[in-house]
């Protein structure tokens, strides 16, 4: 069992991405949609801010109990996860 600080410092950026989306509703911070264009600003803050507080917790403690091999598999699925929501909110949330 040894520590990856990359995984670490990588699930640290995305619990401060969840405290500044989730909680100070800053949505500039997210690309890859038409923020003018999203009906529900509030909903969407919410879904990625809560995202991103799995996910970072998730990159924090397998950081610090799994291997390194499997940090990076961690690594991928969350950016994985991220894909998912992006297709999500450019799909039902957004005014064609």
């Amino acid at each position: 069992m040894s520590m990856n600080p990359s995984t670490l410092i990588i699930g640290l950026l995305f619990l401060i991405l969840a405290y500044l989306i989730g909680v100070r509703k800053n949505t500039w911070l997210l690309s890859g949609y038409k923020q003018h264009r999203v009906r529900d600003k509030k909903k969407l803050s919410r879904m990625v801010g809560g995202y991103n507080l799995i996910a970072g917790l998730f990159l924090v403690v397998t950081s610090i109990f799994f291997s390194t091999s499997f940090s990076t598999a961690a690594i991928q699925i969350a950016v994985l996860g991220h894909v998912v929501i992006l297709v999500y909110v450019n799909v039902t949330m957004v005014d064609k």
